[in-house]
């Protein structure tokens, strides 16, 4: 995922969203559940494992996780965030990674492989983003921020989800984000298109179908 040309724009469009970095940081807290496995709400679910190596504030890394969630579950994709540090990881940590199971990781910077310009990626079931090139576009404002971690999270989640040629011309999947996209996500409208979000529903209930059957095949092993 890249920037869009003018951050100066950006900075004046989503600095007048407090109101919603308040309220994100406030549901963060609220509704933060280390290691549970399971969530209210419809849609398959998926557990998204979270490595802050660039040292987000949790007043700032819950707020993006949120905004990520919150985009995901528009799609009818539910997201349960586990943060897993060095003195505090939850047993989810240290389990192997299924197909159910995504890796984000937020880092200060990327390396020489990735484009100047490159906000993340993904690649298999490891998401990176690259947190300090996120936070110089963002000029300073901590609410916008939030939002471009999330929306850059949520973009590169979809990749995990859709593939790495899932590029759109529209929505949270475009490439190269324009004013539209961004005037969008301060009007909490920049989502998975309806095509993409069926996609995604699909392929996670195939994936809960090849842990089952896996579970099933382990259990009855066992029984021999």
């Amino acid at each position: 995922m890249e920037p869009p040309p003018n951050n100066g724009s950006i900075r004046r469009r989503l600095g007048t969203c407090l109101f919603l970095g308040l309220l994100l940081a406030v549901k963060g807290s609220a509704t933060a559940k280390q290691g549970s496995e399971s969530e209210e709400g419809p849609g398959p679910k998926i557990v998204l494992r979270v490595y802050n190596y660039s040292r987000l504030p949790s007043w700032l890394l819950w707020p993006a996780l949120d905004r990520a969630r919150f985009i995901l579950a528009e799609a009818g994709v539910v997201v349960t965030p586990v943060v897993c540090t060095a003195h505090d990881a939850p047993a989810l940590c240290g389990r192997a990674v299924d197909p159910l199971t995504v890796v984000l990781r937020f880092v200060n910077g990327l390396g020489p492989d990735r484009g100047p310009d490159t906000l993340g990626f993904a690649t298999g079931a490891y998401v990176t983003v690259a947190s300090r090139r996120v936070e110089n576009l963002a000029g300073g404002s901590d609410e916008v921020l939030t939002q471009m971690l999330g929306c850059v999270a949520a973009h590169e989640l979809g990749h995990v989800l859709l593939g790495s040629d899932a590029h759109s011309a529209t929505g949270i999947m475009t490439a190269h984000y324009t004013e539209h996209e961004w005037t969008l996500m301060e009007k909490k409208l920049l989502w998975f298109l309806p095509s993409q979000a069926t996609r995604m529903r699909a392929n996670l209930l195939s994936r809960q179908g090849e842990v089952r059957a896996a579970g099933s095949h382990g259990v009855a092993q066992a029984e021999h």
